[in-house]
């Protein structure tokens, strides 16, 4: 209700106080229910000590917080823009979820369908799925398309750990950075990545993603995989001035580039040393690989 008032008087900045908030995630995934949602022109500053918490829950679909709608939601698509979250921890449910339940899609944060995403100065962890995901249609069966994916987004100064599947996953955005963050320790199913950059709609791509300054580490899969195995395409990926270590325990990579079909990937000036397996794996026809230690 906080969040709506200050969107519908023109949008301004909400502090959120210390203390554990228990967060519903039982709802379905709409722009009404399934965790918090986030609003046009609303900037979330959460105070040092205050945690959103998933509720613990069998639901194999779910976000704690949330920016933008689902395809299949009314109203325009990227109608939602200008929105932030600051300070804080987001953490998911997965030291409590129902272990029978077979989907991956429990996110700490999900971002589709949006304009302006800024994500900043928050730990994100414990997702029965993944820490942070973006991509174009909230999972609901909807045709994902480049006008549906999210666009503009900015992930610093975060620590994004331990959480179950992928710590970040991309699966569809345009313009996304992603600055001098701790991102470690991704552990309990496959693929277990640092940051995971996968496309797998036709029509809905990765472009423009920049990757820099980051710690990537101790991650049980890839400290980083990216692949276009799947439909969508993958354009203009930047990798550059990361430490990327201790990676890949169980699938033995520090960074993994399979099977390229859009333009380049270029990855210049990491250093990327003591992981299991080999540093580097390419597979891709359009990857550059330039001074990576």
């Amino acid at each position: 209700a906080a969040i709506d008032a200050v969107s519908a008087a023109g949008g301004g900045d909400l502090h959120g106080p210390a203390g554990t908030y228990l967060i519903d995630v039982s709802g379905a995934l709409t722009q009404t229910s399934g965790g918090v949602q986030m609003k046009s022109n609303v900037h979330l500053k959460l105070a040092e000590g205050a945690i959103f918490k998933a509720s613990g829950n069998a639901k194999e679909v779910y976000a704690v917080l949330r920016f933008g709608i689902g395809a299949l939601d009314t109203g325009d698509h990227r109608s939602r823009s200008n929105m932030s979250l600051s300070g804080g921890m987001i953490q998911g449910n997965r030291d409590t979820h129902d272990a029978f339940v077979s989907s991956n899609a429990g996110m700490c944060i999900w971002v589709t369908n949006c304009l302006n995403v800024r994500i900043n100065d928050v730990e994100v962890t414990d997702a029965w799925g993944d820490g942070i995901y973006l991509d174009a249609n909230d999972n609901t069966g909807a045709i994902a398309t480049n006008s549906t994916r999210p666009a503009d987004v900015n992930i610093s100064n975060c620590r994004i750990y331990g959480n179950r599947r992928n710590n970040i996953s991309i699966i569809s955005a345009l313009g996304v950075s992603i600055d001098n963050n701790d991102i470690r320790e991704a552990d309990g199913t496959s693929p277990y990545a640092g940051i995971d950059i996968e496309p797998d709609f036709t029509g809905a791509d990765v472009d423009d993603i920049r990757i820099t300054n980051n710690l990537i580490a101790a991650n049980l899969g890839a400290g980083m995989e990216i692949t276009d195995t799947s439909p969508g395409q993958i354009n203009d990926v930047l990798v550059s001035g990361n430490d990327i270590r201790d990676n890949g325990a169980t699938l033995g990579y520090g960074v993994k580039i399979a099977r390229l079909d859009g333009n380049s990937v270029r990855i210049v000036n990491n250093k990327i040393e003591l992981n299991y397996g080999d540093n580097v794996v390419l597979n891709g026809r359009k990857a550059v690989v330039v001074n990576a230690e």
